[in-house]
């Protein structure tokens, strides 16, 4: 039998560890704050990156959530006035 409660909690968005390092960087309007936590965005991204070759288990969900989220980094550090 199959449960519907077990449907929503699939369908739910998973929370990846580099994603509150990138949600913390799209909160911030400071810009010199902006740019340190853009940077450690990019650096837990490539992290995770270079771990997901590594063990070659890369998720086709987390790969299209990481490409997204370096997406939005290219269009913060544009707004990144120097």
């Amino acid at each position: 039998m199959h449960d519907k409660h077990e449907d929503f909690l699939m369908d739910e968005p998973r929370i990846y560890a580099w994603q509150r390092h990138y949600e913390a960087a799209l909160g911030e309007r400071d810009p010199t704050e902006l740019s340190r936590l853009v940077a450690a965005a990019q650096a837990s991204i490539s992290a995770r990156v270079a771990e997901i070759h590594q063990r070659n288990d890369d998720s086709p969900a987390e790969m299209r959530a990481i490409e997204a989220a370096q997406a939005g980094l290219r269009f913060l550090i544009q707004e990144i006035p120097y």
